[in-house]
């Protein structure tokens, strides 16, 4: 092959694993003749480490100067550019380009109809450490939200199917509560709803964004890595959603104790 342009996801920026496999492939392009571009794709905020931040960043700009030609940044600088998240952004040898939020065309999205009670859409991301704030979304239906609203639950493709059996079975009795196992049009669906309760992932808040309905978003905080909660309360200040503050306690020793944000 003698491709122009190789473009990479995420590397260097995430996934430092990757450069067991990808520096030295990098490398043998540069030594071609008719060297195509390198150009990495990322999200507008970088991964964040529990530890060592700032290490973290000099190390990505030794390997990304050495090794890549431009930078797609999938984010717009009046919401977080890369300067906001990534300390060492101005040691950055080659140009960066902010692309805006990316998301599918209008074409790609065909709407959903809209629910005939108002309805809280409650939606997992890739389900990946979601069962939760699942399970405490249908509790709250069970106590409260049951007499004023419907609830739409939709799990992941990475919710196990082991936890997608937890939320049966948590669901099971609880008036006005419909699970979908996955869906390939979130947008639609909380366009459809009256409100959203969702984790504050990329694809995710953009489809609150392009629902336009009111959202509360609890940040995944794995380890940590704290992209998710930084993403919400950007949005949040620009009044596009309310973010819980207490994300962290939300994980599986904690449902029992947790609250659902008022706002909701």
């Amino acid at each position: 092959m003698q491709p122009a342009l190789i473009l990479l996801e995420y590397f260097p920026f995430g996934r430092e694993t990757a450069a067991l496999y990808l520096a030295p492939f990098l490398e043998a392009v540069r030594e071609r003749a008719a060297r195509p571009r390198v150009v990495s794709s990322t999200r507008e905020i970088g991964e964040r480490q529990a530890e060592d931040q700032p290490a973290y960043d000099r190390r990505v700009v030794r390997m990304a100067n050495r090794l890549i030609d431009a930078v797609l940044v999938h984010g717009d600088t009046s919401v977080l550019g890369l300067t906001d998240t990534f300390s060492a952004a101005g040691d950055l040898s080659m140009p960066v380009f902010h692309t805006g939020y990316v998301v599918p065309g209008a074409d790609a999205m065909p709407p959903s109809p809209p629910s005939s009670a108002p309805c809280v859409v409650v939606s997992a991301g890739s389900g990946r450490g979601c069962l939760p704030l699942l399970k405490l979304a249908i509790a709250a239906q069970r106590a409260d939200l049951g007499r004023d609203f419907t609830m739409r639950v939709f799990g992941g493709l990475l919710l196990a199917d082991s936890e997608w059996r937890d939320v049966e079975a948590a669901a099971a009795g609880v008036p006005g509560v419909e699970l979908i196992r996955q869906t390939e049009n979130l947008a639609a669906q909380i366009a459809a709803g009256t409100v959203s309760l969702s984790r504050a992932g990329y694809n995710t808040v953009l489809d609150v964004v392009r629902a336009g309905r009111p959202a509360v978003v609890v940040p995944f905080v794995p380890d940590g890595d704290d992209e998710q909660r930084v993403r919400a309360q950007a949005f949040e200040a620009r009044g596009v959603l309310r973010a819980d503050r207490k994300s962290t306690r939300l994980n599986s020793s904690h449902v029992s104790e947790s609250r659902m944000p008022s706002s909701a």
